[in-house]
């Protein structure tokens, strides 16, 4: 990670990581459907995908797009979570709203241990 960082800058490395991410967790889903609720694996099914729904949205912020196009193209269960991440991103930048993501994927990680 700090090598593919240091050699592509830390913003690349953040999307280059998500979308990779994204894309296993993809493939999981489409070759084993969705894990049963009693199982270790659905705990991981919901992490990624709030993971991927989260990267979605800051690559949708960075399009520029109106509000109303940003809402249109995510859950409304999510439309907090936008707007939390377009304050951050004004306030510190498309790095901090990385950083924010891999936070929450880390501490969704450890609560299934």
């Amino acid at each position: 990670m700090y090598q593919l960082a240091k050699d592509i800058g830390t913003l690349n490395a953040y999307s280059d990581i998500n979308t990779n991410f994204a894309r296993c967790s993809t493939l999981v889903y489409k070759n084993k459907g969705l894990p049963a609720i009693d199982l270790a694996e659905h705990a991981y099914y919901f992490c990624s995908g709030e993971n991927k729904l989260r990267f979605e949205i800051i690559l949708l912020i960075d399009q520029g797009l109106s509000q109303e196009k940003l809402e249109a193209q995510i859950p409304t269960t999510h439309h907090k979570v936008l707007k939390q991440y377009q304050n951050l991103i004004k306030r510190k930048g498309t790095l901090a709203a990385f950083d924010l993501t891999a936070n929450n994927l880390k501490a969704c990680l450890q609560q299934i241990e």
